[in-house]
Order: structure tokens, then C-alpha cells, then sequence
């Protein structure tokens, strides 16, 4: 695996026995490495979010880059920029994000034949609603909760397991086995925890939708998967591994970190429904929000202003940096998507949460561990 893109600072190998990045790292570069970083996410978040105009934005692009994500994971993690590290951090980087978007086409393909049938057209739709009331099949909504689920499993093999069992695979073969060991548990946990009940049985056989037999609404489901993520990101990326790093015996830290990421997003997405009173929309607003924070803090900045704290200061203030950023982000993102755009199709909400993990959390990971950081200078690898 390539270290000159950083990734192995992410979580060391992202082994569940991960130490926290060494501190040289940010004493040498940052801020101001990561205010130039921030400048290159806003001009993609820019791009992305907004000059389509964000309702379009949230229909089209929103589950395209939903699929692309477990490419990311897999050219950043898994294959450490193969096939094209070879050629310099710029080539590298613009290769692998020209497949990673290709991958993300052509997923949300595989994902409409999934659910019901391949149509080009549903794709690249930006009216969902009346291609719908054509009996035209769209990704939007209705391949997002696929989408999510084999992200969320992608997420959990890669970061909760360590790469467990695959680990002992060569680099190329155990990436492809993850991805397509994501896909196979995505796809069957989306079949058997989910349902389409909510859309009636004439409109599902109009679109040809297939429904699934499980007990949860698909749109509740998908709002469960971004509870989980915050979890999976703020145990792994952010805290880098604690406090399951601290347990020796490998078994039990694969189910201790396992029950802790799934179990936490499971309680707290209850409470937030039925304790809060909290819709769907509000959850993934809230919870894309606080996946953009978790990479801004721990990898934009690198958790600067805290790199110099021991373990559990640095611990503690990220997280307050976190929450800070996060109530940022949120009231900001709602306010530009209420400025700049019209909600007739979905809330303004889906659109935040979108925008925390597609064009802001996924575009550092590319800027960081896909370009290298590249025009700015090269994260630093980790000891040994």
C-alpha cells in the first residue's frame, strides 16, 4: 500500500490498534495547510452543490456520488492510489477521481437493476417527481438506501473490522474482495431490513420497483446508516481507534468496536426520532453535518489547534471543535440551500446531509488521501 498520499495516518493501516498520527505532522504544516485545503473543498463543494443548483444537485448527483463512495474507500484504503500512484501526485489524483466518478455512473446503474430495472434515463433525471408519475424508475430516492448500505458496510469492513478477514489478502485481491463483500451484505441487509410499504403497491408495479421484506421503512433505514457512519467516523477517524485500540485481545475488540458503532447509531437514531421528535430529513441533515465536521477536524487540520495535547485533551478537543463546527455547517448549509435554491421535490434538509458527506467529507478524503494534497505539500507517513 502506497504511503506517500497519507493514508496510513488515517488510522495506521486502519487497524482497530491504531495510534494517534504523529505530531510533527501538524506542527510543521498546519493551519495553513489546512486553510488551503479548505479553500480546494469550497470551490468543489461549490461545484458540486450548488452552480447546478442544489435541489438538481441533491436528485442527480446526490445518489451518483453515494455509489462512488465505496470506490473512494477502496482507491484511498484499500489500494493506496493503484493503479496510477505510480505517476506522480497530480496524475495520480485527477486518474483515480475520473474512476471513482465513472464508478459512481455506473453503479447507480447497478443499483436501479437491483431494485427494479437499468434505466439511463432515471439516472441522470433532475425531476424525480414527475419522471415518477411516468412510471419512470429514478435513483432518486428510491437507490439511495442500497447506496448507503454498501457504503456503511464498505465503511464497517474497512475501518471497525481493521480489514478483518481480509487483511492477510495482497492489497489489489482484498480490496476487491471488500468491495464486493460490501456489495453482497449491502445489498441483503437493504432486501431484508427494508421496505418500500409507504409507496403504494400500484405505484411500485408502475415503476417496477422491487420491495423488500424487512420491518423499516427504506427512508428511516437510510437516516439509521448516517447514525451509524457518525459513529464509525468519530471511533475511527477522528479519536483514530480509541478506546478499543486499549484492548489486547483481538476478538474482543472486533465485537466491542463492532457493537459500539452499530449499537450507538441504533440507540441514537431513537432517540432522536422518538425522543427528540426528530423527521428523517432532520437526521441526515444533522448527521451529514457532523461527518463534515469529523473530517474537517481530524483530517483537514489534522486536529490543530489540539495536536499538541496528550491523547485524551486532544481527544476532548476535537470534539468540542466538532460540535462547534457542526452547528457551522448545519444552520450555514440551511441557510444557503433556503438562499440559493427552490425544495418543491425533497427538504432542504436531505440536501445538507448530502453535502456533508458527498461534497464536503468525501472531497477531503480525495483532496487528502487521493491527490496527496496535492498542489500543497504532501502529508507526511507515519513512523515506521
Amino acid at each position: 500500500m502506497s504511503i506517500r498520499n497519507g493514508t496510513d495516518e488515517i488510522i495506521s493501516e486502519t487497524s482497530t490498534a491504531s495510534v494517534a498520527a504523529p505530531k510533527e505532522v501538524s506542527k510543521r504544516t498546519q493551519p495553513m495547510v489546512g486553510i488551503g485545503g479548505l479553500v480546494i473543498v469550497a470551490v468543489a463543494f461549490a461545484l458540486l452543490g450548488i452552480i447546478w443548483s442544489p435541489q438538481t444537485s441533491l436528485v442527480v448527483l446526490g445518489p451518483i456520488t453515494t455509489f462512488a463512495l465505496p470506490v473512494l474507500v477502496l482507491s484511498a484504503i484499500w489500494w493506496g492510489g493503484w493503479p496510477f500512484a505510480k505517476f506522480g501526485r497530480s496524475v495520480s489524483g485527477l486518474a483515480n477521481t475520473v474512476m471513482i466518478a465513472a464508478g459512481g455512473v455506473i453503479l447507480a446503474g447497478v443499483g436501479l437493476l437491483i431494485i427494479g430495472h437499468f434505466n439511463l434515463h432515471g439516472i441522470f433525471s433532475a425531476n424525480a417527481a414527475k419522471e415518477n408519475s411516468k412510471g419512470v424508475l429514478t435513483t432518486f430516492p428510491f437507490t439511495v438506501t442500497i447506496a448507503a448500505s454498501v457504503f456503511v458496510t464498505m465503511l464497517q469492513l474497512t475501518f471497525v473490522s481493521g480489514k478483518w478477514p481480509l487483511h492477510k489478502m495482497r492489497p489489489i485481491s482484498s480490496g476487491i474482495a471488500a468491495f464486493l463483500l460490501s456489495w453482497v451484505v449491502g445489498t441483503a441487509v437493504y432486501f431484508f431490513a427494508t421496505n418500500w410499504n409507504a409507496v403504494p403497491s400500484a405505484a411500485r408495479s408502475a415503476l417496477g420497483l422491487r420491495n423488500g421484506v424487512g420491518p423499516m421503512n427504506a427512508i428511516d433505514f437510510t437516516a439509521l446508516l448516517l447514525c451509524i457512519v457518525v459513529y464509525q467516523m468519530g471511533f475511527f477517524v477522528l479519536f483514530r481507534g480509541w478506546p478499543f485500540a486499549g484492548i489486547k485481545n483481538s476478538g474482543g475488540r472486533l465485537v466491542a468496536s463492532h457493537l459500539a458503532t452499530i449499537g450507538g447509531g441504533w440507540i441514537t437514531f431513537f432517540i432522536l426520532i422518538d425522543g427528540f421528535k426528530w423527521n428523517d430529513p432532520i437526521v441526515v441533515g444533522v448527521c451529514g453535518s457532523i461527518i463534515a465536521a469529523i473530517f474537517l477536524v481530524g483530517m483537514l487540520f489534522e486536529t490543530w489547534p489540539f495536536h499538541e495535547e496528550d491523547p485524551s485533551g486532544n481527544r476532548v478537543g476535537s470534539a468540542v471543535l466538532v460540535v462547534a463546527v457542526t452547528g457551522c455547517l448545519y444552520f450555514g448549509l440551511r441557510a444557503l440551500g433556503h438562499a440559493t435554491g427552490t425544495w418543491s421535490q425533497a427538504p432542504v434538509e436531505l440536501w445538507i446531509g448530502v453535502s456533508g458527506l458527498n461534497y464536503i467529507a468525501a472531497v477531503i478524503i480525495l483532496h487528502y488521501a487521493v491527490w496527496g494534497r496535492w498542489p500543497l505539500k504532501a502529508p507526511t507517513p507515519p513512523p515506521g
